[in-house]
C-alpha cells in the first residue's frame, strides 16, 4: 500500500466515515495495521474517476497554493489523453463509462485568456 490511496473497504458505520473521509487519513489509519487485523485483497475491486475539480488532481491538501493557468492546461490535456489510452483490463464493465468521459474531455475547451 503506498503512502496515500483510495483504495479502502470497511464495513459501513459511523467509524469507518471518519477514516475513509479522507483518503490521507485512511492510509494513516491502515498503514500500521497492514498483517495484523487489516488483510489485503488481491486485485481490484472497482474503479473511481478522477476529475480535474478533484481535491488530489488540484493537490489541495498538499499544497496551500493555487496552480496558475498553465498548470491546469498542462493536466487538462493529460486528462484528455488519459480516457483514450486507459486500459480497464479486468474492470471491462466500465469501458463505456471511460469512453464516455473520452467523449466529454473532447468537446471541452479551456476559456480563451481566463
Amino acid at each position: 500500500m503506498g503512502l496515500t490511496t483510495n483504495n479502502h473497504a470497511m464495513p459501513k458505520d459511523t467509524e469507518a466515515r471518519e477514516i475513509l473521509g479522507n483518503h490521507v487519513t485512511a492510509s494513516g489509519w491502515f498503514k500500521p495495521r497492514i498483517g495484523g487485523d487489516v488483510r489485503r485483497v488481491q486485485g481490484e475491486l472497482s474503479a473511481a474517476n478522477r476529475t480535474l475539480a478533484s481535491m488530489t488532481s488540484l493537490r489541495i491538501e498538499l499544497s496551500p497554493r493555487r496552480f496558475g493557468r498553465a498548470q491546469l492546461l498542462r493536466k487538462f490535456r493529460r486528462y484528455q489523453r488519459l480516457y483514450h489510452e486507459v486500459d480497464t483490463g479486468e474492470l471491462d464493465w466500465s469501458r463505456p463509462y471511460v469512453t464516455m468521459m473520452a467523449e466529454l474531455m473532447d468537446q471541452l475547451e479551456p476559456a480563451e485568456g481566463s
